[in-house]
């Protein structure tokens, strides 16, 4: 993923597809779809990101429960010794949990809180 990270690829380069440009892609998906079409019948799509339902869910459910045992350990922490720093990081943390409730079953599930885009 850092290499994927230092090409500026989507998503970092987590998934396969990211690393195939979309001048490749283009043309490929437009074959595709110029195919016929047959009655009953899938029409396959290429390069599309798949995750099934249940592992979208466990994804999602490993990520939040991460971000909230990271959150109860920072506010613990702040209680006893507050600083500026910890701080900020609580509200990031509080804006991550947020997104990631708010996530979609297309949407990609990061490994850790901190790879989600807060909007900053």
């Amino acid at each position: 993923m850092q290499l994927g990270k230092d090409k500026n690829l989507p998503n970092d380069g987590e998934h396969w597809t990211d690393w195939i440009p979309h001048r490749i892609k283009t043309p490929i998906a437009e074959a595709f779809y110029a195919l016929p079409h047959k009655a009953k019948a899938k029409r396959k799509l290429p390069f599309q990101r798949t995750m099934l339902l249940d592992q979208h869910a466990k994804a999602k459910l490993r990520l939040l429960k991460s971000t909230n045992k990271e959150l109860d350990t920072l506010e613990r922490r702040q209680a006893v010794a507050p600083t500026d720093e910890r701080t900020d990081k609580l509200g990031r943390i509080r804006k991550a949990i947020k997104i990631i409730d708010a996530m979609q079953p297309h949407d990609v599930v990061p490994a850790t809180w901190n790879t989600l885009d807060l909007g900053e």
